[in-house]
C-alpha cells in the first residue's frame, strides 16, 4: 500500500509513474495484436479533507502529454474522465460517486491505437470515452491533484495493488453496461432503475430513456 499527497508547493500535483516506453516493457506486452494498456488499482479516500484536490490513474501518451485515465473527487467522490490533460477543462462527469473511507477497485481501459477509453469500479464497467491524444503510450501515473492554489496543507488518498496488461482489442459493446459481455437482465435493470438519470445513458444525450431501452432490448444476448 502506497500513500500519495498533493503537494503543497509548486503547481498542487503528485505522480508516480510506471515508465513503459523507455523500459520497452509496452512493445513486449502489447506484441501480437494486444493494443488495449489496462491499469488497474485499489483506492482509498479519506473524507473531510479540506484542500479541493482528486485522485486517480493518468495515462501519458508521451513525457509531456495525457492520453487519458480518470480521477476521483476527494470532495464529493464524483468520478471524471480525462482527455488531453488533467485540469477541470480536460474533465468529464461520468455520473457515478464512490463511497469515501472504503476500498474501491478501478481498471481504465485504454486502446494506444484508437484512443477508446473504459472505466471499471468494482468490475461494473461505468463509462466510456473517446479521448484526443492517443497513437503511443509512454507511462501509467498514480495521480494526485488540487484544483485550487496550493497552500499550506494536503490532501491524500491509499493506493493498492497496482497492476498494468496488455489486452487485445474487444468489439465495442455499448449496450452492455455491466461488462460482462451479455446484454442481459442485469443491464436493463440498470436503465430501468436509472431512468431520467444519467446512469444508464447509452447514446449520450445524459439521460436514461426509451432510445437507451431500445438500444439494449435490440442488442439482447452476447457480445460480438
Amino acid at each position: 500500500m502506497v500513500r500519495i499527497c498533493t503537494e503543497k508547493f509548486n503547481a498542487g500535483r503528485t505522480k508516480a509513474w510506471l515508465d513503459l516506453s523507455n523500459s520497452g516493457k509496452w512493445a513486449t506486452a502489447s506484441a501480437g495484436g494486444k493494443d488495449v494498456l489496462e491499469t488497474s488499482v485499489k483506492m482509498f479516500v479519506p473524507s473531510g479533507q479540506a484542500v479541493t484536490s482528486t485522485f486517480g490513474i493518468m495515462i501519458a501518451r508521451s513525457t509531456f502529454e495525457t492520453g487519458g485515465g480518470f480521477v476521483v473527487s476527494a470532495q464529493t467522490g464524483a468520478i471524471s474522465l480525462l482527455s488531453g490533460g488533467y485540469a477541470v477543462g480536460n474533465r468529464t462527469a461520468t455520473g457515478v460517486t464512490v463511497a469515501f473511507n472504503t476500498w474501491n477497485e478501478f481498471s481504465y481501459r485504454w486502446n494506444v491505437v484508437t484512443g477508446r477509453g473504459e472505466l471499471l469500479v468494482n468490475g461494473v464497467s461505468v463509462a466510456t470515452h473517446q479521448t484526443s491524444l492517443y497513437g503511443s503510450v509512454y507511462a501509467s501515473n498514480l495521480f494526485s491533484t488540487t484544483d485550487a492554489a496550493p497552500g499550506t496543507g494536503n490532501a491524500f488518498a491509499f493506493f493498492e495493488d497496482l497492476a498494468l496488461r496488455a489486452l487485445p482489442t474487444v468489439t465495442p459493446c455499448p449496450a452492455d453496461i455491466t461488462g460482462d459481455r451479455q446484454v442481459d437482465g442485469m443491464d436493463l435493470a440498470t436503465v430501468l432503475g436509472s431512468w431520467g438519470g444519467p446512469g444508464g445513458d447509452l447514446d449520450g444525450n445524459g439521460v436514461t430513456d426509451g432510445a437507451d431501452l431500445s438500444k439494449v432490448l435490440s442488442d439482447w444476448g452476447a457480445c460480438p
